[in-house]
């Protein structure tokens, strides 16, 4: 009689509504954690695909700016333009003229004074105009070794 009622308290429990909607549960959720894990690495594998292939749009992309590139340099164009600009090189019937800005004809002007004349305090003398005041302080308590450059 105790084997019966166990086996009935058994059965109940097992048939009863409540068990089968857990054990169905349980079954779900050991289902859709794999699944789960499977959705991430599909995503982050697409995610991964996109990029690879925007990197491989930017490298023809590149590739051919390379190709236009090594064309260019291979031209008779660029060989001539070369010629010119460092051989001195000008075609028949071509005429040379050179502009020089403003800038340019004062550097080139007071490098020329430097080189002629050689006086000690030319330098120094440009340098003082160059350096404001608060960075002479900022050297004389920071940087000594600036401070020597500028005093000689």
């Amino acid at each position: 009689m105790y084997q019966k009622i166990k086996k009935n308290l058994f059965k109940r429990i097992i048939c009863h509504k409540a068990t089968i909607s857990l054990v169905g549960f349980l079954v779900i959720i050991f289902i859709s954690i794999p699944l789960a894990k499977n959705v991430s690495k599909n995503y982050n594998i697409n995610k991964e695909v996109v990029k690879l292939e925007e990197e491989i749009d930017r490298l023809k992309d590149k590739n051919s700016e390379l190709g236009n590139m090594i064309d260019y340099l291979k031209s008779d164009q660029f060989i001539d333009e070369q010629a010119k600009l460092n051989l001195n090189y000008k075609k028949a019937g071509e005429e040379l003229v050179v502009i020089n800005s403003k800038e340019e004809q004062a550097a080139k002007a007071s490098s020329e004074l430097k080189n002629i004349y050689n006086i000690q305090g030319l330098n120094r003398q440009i340098i003082e105009k160059e350096i404001v005041n608060p960075k002479k302080w900022g050297y004389y308590f920071f940087n000594q070794e600036k401070l020597a450059e500028l005093n000689n």
